[in-house]
């Protein structure tokens, strides 16, 4: 199946105290299904995701460009509010900003060997209301990964 595009809309929540929603777009030569893109994952510890199956021998590549956004609602973050014991760094709630925005933008290409390739630029908005961590920031990141074992 060709598409040119597609819009996906993932499930609430994630693997911390918090809630979201966030909605992907991809644009281009696309042959994977939707659930296959999840580019929404961005923590340390990323979340599994099923790996697309794979393209028909000789298929041409996929190539898309892709671009979202999500709005975050947290809860808790341990890492600054404290792990339930003593912490030399500690912050009130009224220091968090509790609801958090991100956007991403970037491309991927796919081949029929199983190699992928994805560029992505990542914004997230600031945690911290006052003082020098108070910002927003944005990375980038380069993911290369190649399926074994699916011929």
């Amino acid at each position: 199946m060709r598409r040119m595009a597609d819009l996906v809309v993932p499930p609430l929540g994630e693997s911390i105290t918090e809630g979201s929603i966030a909605l992907n777009s991809r644009w281009g030569r696309i042959d994977s299904p939707w659930w296959s893109s999840s580019p929404e994952q961005s923590m340390y510890v990323a979340e599994t995701h099923p790996a697309a199956p794979p393209l028909a021998p000789h298929a041409r590549p996929e190539f898309f460009a892709l671009m979202g956004g999500r709005i975050k609602a947290r809860a808790y973050n341990a890492f600054l509010q404290g792990q339930f014991r003593h912490s030399d760094l500690h912050y009130r709630s009224g220091d968090l900003n509790y609801v958090l925005g991100e956007a991403w933008a970037g491309a991927e290409v796919r081949t029929a060997s199983g190699f992928e390739l994805r560029y992505l630029v990542r914004w997230q908005s600031p945690e911290l209301r006052h003082g020098l961590g108070s910002r927003s920031f944005v990375w980038g990141s380069i993911e290369m990964s190649q399926s074994i074992g699916h011929r």
